[in-house]
């Protein structure tokens, strides 16, 4: 938590380490043909990419993706935990890694958001920036995972909300209200399916088991564990976090992982 550029404000801060960088590295990899071919004809390569992830049912047919390229922060903090693609057959193509990736990243925030559920339960909708949120497709998969309205800034780069700070500081605003008030407008407003909020949420939690299971493989920094099973019995529910176990208060299978409608209120930060 930091304070806000506004005196009496705080801004509690979560954050995933691969997102965007995750989607590249699967461009680099995966699609260095086409994204060769994309940039002669002038197009993007990521559109080609969504085209092909959309093309995949929900789930990618069982195939998982922890997206730890670059170790892992929010909440698991370990720079040595590692990636991977859990569920591999011979069913599975290119365009399920695809959508297996862009699926994993948004398990990954929705990890983020358990964290900032326990500082603030009444969540009602978020706004998305960066390159990523300029993908429908992902877009809309986070909407469904987190069963939240996803809103998307007309002015979706981070360096947008400084430009306006430097405004309040050279006088064009007379506050960061009036800035905000002014220039922060919505291009779109994502609605969550919550048929395929449910069904996010059972791959959500099978999501987490395998995460313990591949931890004990993963280098250990400093002896300290990579993650802790928030229940005592070991099992991983929705609605439970670290901290309720040790306190022994432990409320699963309810509540974190899908606040009841009637209790998302306050707004949540930006997720990017």
């Amino acid at each position: 938590t930091y304070p806000y550029s506004i005196e009496g404000l705080w801004y509690t801060v979560t954050a995933t380490n691969s997102c965007a960088s995750a989607y590249r590295w699967l461009r680099d990899s995966l699609y260095c043909g086409d994204k060769a071919a994309c940039e002669k004809n002038g197009e993007e390569v990521y559109r080609l990419m969504d085209e092909e992830a959309s093309s995949v049912p929900l789930g990618a047919r069982g195939l998982i993706f922890h997206p730890y390229l670059l170790g892992e922060r929010c909440p698991y903090f370990n720079p040595k935990a590692r990636g991977d693609f859990f569920g591999l057959s011979v069913v599975h193509s290119r365009p399920h890694f695809a959508r297996a990736l862009l699926e994993g990243v948004a398990f990954s925030l929705y990890d983020c958001l358990q964290v900032l559920a326990d500082f603030n339960r009444n969540l009602e909708d978020i706004a998305i920036i960066g390159g990523g949120a300029k993908s429908p497709l992902w877009s809309q998969i986070i909407c469904d995972v987190f069963g939240l309205e996803v809103k998307f800034p007309r002015n979706a780069e981070s360096s947008y909300g400084g430009a306006l700070l430097a405004g309040v500081g050279a006088g064009v605003f007379q506050s960061e209200y009036e800035a905000a008030y002014k220039c922060i407008k919505m291009n779109k407003t994502y609605v969550p399916n919550m048929e395929n909020h449910e069904k996010y949420l059972k791959y959500y939690v099978f999501c987490k088991r395998e995460i313990l299971k591949v931890a004990k493989i993963f280098p250990q920094q400093g002896g300290g564990e990579f993650f802790t099973p928030p229940c005592a019995s070991g099992n991983l529910l929705p609605g439970c976090s670290g901290h309720q176990k040790a306190a022994g208060n432990c409320d699963a299978p309810g509540g974190l992982l899908s606040p009841p409608s009637s209790a998302r209120r306050r707004r949540s930060p930006p997720i990017g």
